[in-house]
């Protein structure tokens, strides 16, 4: 038997060990807010004198253990650092005042930069990390977006006396309601290279019920943080995790944090380095120093309207212990203005998108049926049907009182008032240029117009909406000349038998009128109001006849049409040829394009095209049929290639190429007119600025216009400059010697040059001016005849 001093000194050392981590740990957690009360996300938070720490989670909040009372250190790019003493366990509210961040601030280093070592060992092993290398994953995320006002900053100016008396009611409003609150939940595969799928199942959207509004948070940046570019608001940015980043991009260790398997965390701040002039991001970086993968990442663009801000978050996980993965994205808008003239601009409101990943999945088969999909990302047939148990099911944080009475305002006003029931097709005007009017569509471009032969064009084109008839689309236009007086219409049926809209077949008798020797290549996604040359058109064909086309999406990458055409053209008074008089066309045209990594969504019958991907082929085939008298027969052949490519600091090159060829003796109106804009003072891609209207007709010709646009960012005036330059060249003659007594030919080459120049203010957007310049062996003698200056909005547009 044990003696009693043996077993209290046996019943003390047990009691210590369990009694002295619980009383001697201090539990801290809380949240880091800023000035203006928002959280702050991915803030690190040190324990004084050694490396241990942790960092805020995308909501700001945080926990932490401390052996003894101790100082925090609190850090956060762009705001004030702050330290503070925990001697007992508790809840904290930590607030960072907001600081000026220079983005010319200079650090020199004696040697090497330890942060750039760092880099380029995260950049090395990019390839590795990269989740779009994996062979395959799959996952389901859950999609949330909102619009509030800036409750916190409200409060905060309104408890210091600084907002008038509207500033209560204010801040009721922002504590009861937010503006708008979407939830979706969508299905992601993947399969390398490059082949992506997102399917949406269900959504839940305030006030509205088009799916397009639920993908609007979701398609705010870039997926993967090793491409060279990273997107924000579909805009490319040069990555700091890409190869010969250090170059342009100055890196600095922040804090050194040690993980729970003993190595270390780096958290890296980047931002371009003074001098230079790309366009750039700045923000924050955790590096794991045991992999050197990238562990959470904040950016956002140097160059921003400081009306409308966005920064962007994500955080990546480790999955089966070897693959690194993103689990968490985020962003955030600020909407800020100038409220009270004795106050600075502040944020007063707010947009937060965040997508939750979850279950996923790598290296899982990707059934076929889903990689053959034409779209980039669909919806299923029922999403607009909210299924309650799937959002439950996803649902990463529960819905707030806020989200709640905001559904229930929303879906009150979307009923009883019109502007929002409109609002519901916003995206049909984004997606096809026509403007939404309750069962119908108006077609702008067609319902206003201007051209130098019958001046001002105005009437109506409508056609009925898919809430008439889901599969069918009747309509037609009537539209009064000014200059001749006269009523131009049409009559037309669109027809989409599939659900999804790959196939389409169209059908159109119209009497209109429509530009000499013109030749275009068929893209169903190309947008735009207007035409810009058909306003200095001085002449035009009088048109009267049927069209019917077959238009079908299959496969992927892929478009195919079948056209037929019966139709009669008469002269004008402004007649070029008046030798060939009125004829006939019976034709049938074959269109092949080919768009390689184009990136399509499918919002059930239109689509949104989110950009090229790479080369865009097109292929077109046109045989005049001799079935009356007076048909012309002929064989007409078309070919297009354009090609962008980005590039990170040397902008963008451009090239675009044409070719045709038509056989037999042809009237004037099917030959091929050299594409100039002639009085145009306006900047239009794909023409020639110098060349009059009308002035060349080929029969045959090859044209081809390279391009070279460059960005220039002033990151500390917060302004881009562009400089563009561009060259046009054409070749082309005529078989028909008809055609070349009444027109000329470009037989040695027309040539132009172009210079441009651009300035871009984010606050009020973006005007370019330049000069072309005509030369070679159809130059005017008078040299000041062959310079045209242009204006425009942008040159930076895909070809």
């Amino acid at each position: 038997m044990l003696q009693l001093p043996k077993l209290l000194i046996i019943w003390t050392f047990l009691l210590s060990c369990f009694t002295v981590p619980v009383i001697g740990q201090i539990q801290i957690e809380g949240t880091i807010n800023d000035n203006f009360g928002n959280p702050v996300s991915y803030a690190t938070i040190t324990i004084s004198g050694n490396n241990k720490g942790t960092v805020s989670d995308i909501n700001g909040r945080f926990k932490i253990s401390l052996s003894k009372p101790d100082t925090l250190h609190v850090f956060y790019l762009g705001l004030k650092p702050r330290s503070f003493f925990a001697d007992t366990s508790g809840i904290y509210t930590i607030q960072l005042a907001e600081k000026s961040f220079k983005l010319d601030e200079v650090v020199v280093f004696p040697g090497i930069n330890p942060a750039d070592t760092i880099m380029q060992k995260v950049i090395a092993r990019r390839s590795e990390h990269d989740p779009m290398n994996l062979p395959s994953f799959k996952y389901t995320a859950y999609n949330k977006f909102y619009i509030a006002l800036n409750r916190d900053t409200l409060e905060y100016f309104s408890s210091r006396g600084k907002l008038g008396g509207s500033a209560g009611n204010l801040v009721k409003m922002a504590k009861k309601s937010n503006l708008f609150v979407s939830e979706a939940i969508s299905e992601k595969y993947y399969k390398a290279p490059g082949k992506m799928r997102e399917n949406v199942l269900t959504t839940n959207i305030s006030g509205f019920r088009n799916p397009a509004f639920a993908v609007l948070g979701s398609q705010l940046h870039s997926l993967s943080c090793y491409d060279d570019f990273f997107n924000i608001g579909n805009i490319k940015y040069v990555n700091p995790v890409s190869p010969n980043a250090e170059k342009k991009y100055f890196f600095l260790i922040k804090d050194t944090l040690t993980a729970a398997r003993g190595h270390n965390i780096y958290l890296i701040t980047f931002r371009p380095k003074a001098g230079t002039s790309f366009s750039a991001m700045y923000g924050m970086i955790y590096v794991d120093g045991y992999d050197y993968a990238v562990r959470k990442l904040v950016a956002q663009p140097t160059t921003q309207s400081s009306q409308i801000g966005i920064t962007v978050r994500q955080e990546y996980d480790k999955l089966e212990g070897k693959y690194w993965f993103p689990t968490r994205l985020q962003s955030r808008i600020n909407f800020t203005d100038k409220v009270i003239d004795s106050l600075p601009p502040f944020p007063i409101m707010i947009g937060y998108a965040s997508t939750s990943i979850m279950n996923p999945r790598v290296g899982v088969k990707i059934p076929k049926s889903i990689l053959r999909r034409q779209f980039e990302f669909s919806y299923a047939p029922d999403v607009t049907i909210t299924n309650d148990s799937l959002l439950q099911q996803y649902r990463s944080d529960s819905l707030t009182p806020q989200d709640l009475y905001t559904f229930k305002l929303m879906d009150t006003l979307q009923r009883e008032i019109p502007f929002f029931r409109w609002m519901n097709d916003l995206p049909l005007l984004l997606a096809t240029g026509e403007l939404p009017l309750g069962y119908f569509t108006l077609n702008l471009k067609e319902s206003i117009g201007f051209n130098l032969q019958e001046r001002w064009r105005y009437g109506l084109s409508l056609m009925t909406s898919y809430k008439v008839l889901n599969w069918i689309r009747i309509g037609g236009k009537f539209i009064r000349s000014h200059e001749e007086a006269d009523w131009r219409y049409a009559a037309r049926a669109h027809l989409n038998p599939l659900r999804n809209g790959v196939l389409r077949l169209k059908y159109q008798y119209q009497d209109e009128t429509s530009e000499k020797g013109a030749y275009a290549f068929y893209n169903p996604y190309r947008l735009g109001m207007y035409n810009l040359r058909s306003f200095v058109l001085p002449a035009l064909n009088y048109v009267q006849g049927h069209e019917a086309a077959l238009e079908l999406e299959y496969p992927r990458y892929v478009n195919l049409r079948a056209k037929g055409y019966m139709e009669q053209y008469s002269l004008s008074h402004t007649a070029i040829d008046t030798l060939f008089g009125n004829f006939n066309r019976t034709a049938v045209r074959f269109d092949l394009r080919y768009a390689p990594g184009e990136k399509l969504g499918n919002l059930g019958k239109y689509r949104i095209r989110e950009g090229a991907g790479g080369p865009v082929f097109n292929l077109s085939y046109e045989r005049g049929l001799a079935v009356k008298n007076d048909d012309v027969k002929y064989e007409r052949f078309l070919g297009r290639f354009s090609y962008n490519l980005p590039t990170r600091f040397a902008g963008t090159f451009r090239i675009m190429g044409n070719a045709g060829m038509v056989t037999e003796n042809i009237p004037l109106e099917l030959a091929f007119n050299g594409r100039g804009s002639g009085k145009l003072h306006f900047y239009e891609p794909g023409v020639f600025q110098s060349m009059p209207v009308y002035s060349y007709f080929h029969t045959r010709f090859v044209n081809g216009f390279m391009q070279h646009y460059l960005p220039i960012h002033s990151h500390q005036k917060n302004i881009m400059f562009s400089l563009t330059t561009q060259l046009g060249v054409l070749y082309g003659d005529s078989r028909d010697s008809r055609i070349s007594k009444i027109s000329s030919q470009a037989k040695r080459g027309y040539y132009e040059a172009g210079l441009m120049g651009g300035l871009m203010n984010p606050e009020w957007g973006q005007i370019i001016l330049g000069a072309f310049y005509n030369f070679g062996e159809y130059a005017q003698n008078d040299e000041l005849k062959n310079i045209y200056l242009v204006i425009g909005l942008t040159t930076a547009l895909d070809w």
